[in-house]
């Protein structure tokens, strides 16, 4: 479904169409207007979400939503809006709550089967309670709702997840403030409701096609841990890793010739600088290598539809920037950022979260303005392939000789000073090339399983939009 036509930014409204609730542009929006259409157009009886609902509730707000009240571990999952995904809820990263305050919480309670959007922060995404978890709460910027038994609520979780279902979470959700949904507003949400058969159909569609998604980011993620285990390889450094212990010995020399500080002097990071000595290659200081070093800008998170792109720290992937979430500062901030922008081949390094994420620069992003969470740095000319240079300290070696040179008693970060000082091996320019060529070849295939994945979810996408439409045949 081509939308590129009907988004057009100056319109004509009649009088009679407006309504006394909404006045913002955005609610009258052909586009809008264009999907509404198509949905009464559809073979399905519409209903609104309200309709379709034995109950409907949010989460706690005010004195009730701490986050003093989280745990890292329990029986009663507490969910957050990070842990509703349109490929389900996220369990890796869970917070939870005591029983008693779940007691208290007792009108939000989630059990599996219950439909969950989120309705502030990100707006309109949808998730099915799964039934690996017995019951759960949720956080203010979520509503619950428990379907009629003859509605398939995975099925309502990919309409409100698709094309049809997100316009209406822009329209309804529109704010002079920042956008958000209130309980009314999802309750007024327009559905068509096919028989159950094609209900579980569609379902079972989109379920299948995260499952496929999930495959091929696997794959990807796996071959991207390994290049840089390759890139050892090829230096012929074999890196056997040693973990670090709470108790070890060094001499007074070494104490007094460098930092005190048990991370500096830890063995894994001994080990490290050991074999990268052994190493046939001559042995560099980061610093030898840098022409021009500095933080990103530190600004608002007052994003702009478009602009100067804004790197974030959450675009660093190991050896490449994904700009494809990238976001926007409007023009008027450019005094703002500063010095805070990136050329081809710069490379930028995260400095707090993940620190030590390292990526560089292609010509994409030239031109592109970073955040003050990350540094960037640029080698001097023929000094080194700076891929090369991504690569290893994002190997294993690399990552202890960051480990290394992290400072801060409660949160870790990384210093100017700090990456200056880490050591890198440095063969000759070609065969620097040649293991980046090398290395370029399986980091290829990764990107290629990430399209596909990306494809996959597309496709389906797609044919469940034209079969709620009633534009495919299923019968």
């Amino acid at each position: 479904m081509d939308l590129n036509k009907h988004d057009i930014k100056r319109f004509l409204v009649k009088s009679s169409d407006l309504t006394r609730k909404k006045l913002f542009v955005e609610f009258y929006q052909p586009k809008s207007q264009f999907l509404f259409k198509k949905l009464h157009e559809c073979p399905y009886p519409l209903h609104s979400l309200k309709e379709l609902s034995n109950r409907m509730f949010d989460g706690p707000f005010g004195s009730n939503r701490k986050v003093d009240m989280y745990q890292d571990n329990g029986i009663i999952p507490y969910i957050r809006v990070k842990d509703v995904l349109p490929s389900g809820i996220f369990l890796d990263e869970l917070k939870y709550i005591s029983q008693e305050k779940h007691n208290e919480l007792i009108r939000s309670r989630v059990v599996p089967g219950n439909l969950l959007i989120t309705i502030a922060g990100r707006l309109g995404t949808a998730a099915v309670f799964p039934e690996s978890l017995k019951e759960g709460n949720i956080t203010g910027h979520i509503v619950g709702l428990e379907l009629s038994k003859e509605i398939n609520p995975h099925y309502v979780a990919t309409f409100i997840n698709s094309q049809l279902g997100q316009f209406q979470a822009i329209r309804l959700g529109h704010r002079t403030t920042r956008p958000e949904l209130n309980l009314s507003e999802v309750g007024e949400f327009v559905i068509p409701v096919p028989p159950r058969p094609v209900q579980d159909l569609i379902a079972q569609i989109m379920q299948d096609a995260y499952v496929v998604r999930h495959k091929k980011l696997a794959q990807a993620e796996y071959i991207d841990l390994h290049i840089s285990d390759f890139v050892l390889e090829r230096l012929r450094i074999n890196y056997i890793e040693v973990e670090n212990a709470k108790y070890f010995c060094i001499s007074i020399k070494e104490l007094l010739s460098s930092r005190f500080d048990i991370k500096y002097q830890s063995p894994k990071a001994k080990n490290a600088l050991f074999l990268l000595d052994k190493s046939e290659y001559s042995i560099k200081s980061l610093g030898d290598l840098i022409e021009e070093i500095h933080y990103g800008a530190s600004v608002k998170n007052d994003y702009a539809d478009d602009g100067i792109p804004f790197i974030r720290i959450g675009n660093l992937k190991p050896n490449y920037l994904d700009v494809s979430d990238i976001v926007y500062f409007d023009e008027s901030k450019r005094n703002l950022l500063g010095k805070a922008f990136v050329k081809p081949e710069d490379l930028l390094m995260s400095r707090s979260g993940s620190v030590g994420i390292v990526a560089v620069v292609t010509s994409e992003a030239n031109g592109f303005a970073f955040g003050s969470f990350q540094i960037k740095f640029r080698l001097f000319k023929n000094s080194a392939n700076p891929f090369f240079i991504a690569y290893f300290l994002n190997s294993k070696i690399g990552k202890a000789l960051l480990e290394q040179q992290k400072t801060g008693s409660i949160q870790m970060n990384i210093t100017i000073e700090g990456i200056k000082a880490i050591k890198v091996p440095l063969p000759a320019i070609e065969i620097q090339n040649q293991i980046v060529r090398e290395a370029d070849e399986q980091r290829t295939q990764a990107t290629f399983l990430r399209n596909e994945s990306e494809d996959t979810l597309l496709t389906a996408k797609a044919r469940v939009e034209r079969i709620i439409l009633g534009e495919e045949d299923v019968t």
